[in-house]
């Protein structure tokens, strides 16, 4: 079992979304099985996101809030990320439907960002390849996701090898 502090520490390249979802049970989910999720103004997801330490504003969506984008930068580290609403219309009673994130950083500079965006909108889940993530489900599947990778490394079939 790998430590939490490895985990963090590994850089991570990878497209996913942080999304409105269920109140947290601190635990993973498959997409069908949510059947409610939280409902904040488009706005005040925008203020938050842009209040976020570290990050700047790429593309101001004051007119058109589906324009909002963001780059989170420390050092050679970056997160950018997007805005969708789940209304068509710009108005004040859209709900911010989620945003897109691209992330090249430490597993830690993705939970951190989600750490300070929680505290005014406790109710939000990372979505990754049909699964939605609490903090500690995202690390487990982080972490997963190395060991495997690392098991496979060591087997080196044209050696005839099998995996120890």
């Amino acid at each position: 079992m790998l430590s939490t502090d490895f985990i963090l520490l590994r850089r991570l390249r990878l497209k996913m979304d942080l999304v409105p979802g269920p109140p947290h049970n601190d635990q993973s989910l498959y997409n069908q099985a949510i059947q409610v999720i939280a409902r904040y103004p488009a706005q005040a997801a925008a203020a938050a996101l842009s209040a976020v330490p570290g990050v700047s504003v790429v593309t101001d969506g004051s007119r058109d809030p589906r324009a909002w984008q963001w780059l989170w930068r420390s050092g050679d580290r970056t997160i950018r990320f997007g805005f969708s609403m789940l209304h068509r219309q710009a108005d004040t009673d859209a709900a911010w439907g989620g945003s897109s994130l691209e992330a090249d950083c430490y597993v830690g500079d993705v939970l951190g960002l989600w750490a300070q965006f929680r505290q005014t909108h406790p109710d939000t889940w990372m979505h990754y390849d049909g699964r939605v993530f609490t903090p500690a489900g995202l690390i487990r599947a982080i972490g997963d996701t190395i060991e495997n990778y690392t098991i496979l490394d060591l087997w080196n079939p044209s050696a005839g090898q099998e995996p120890q």
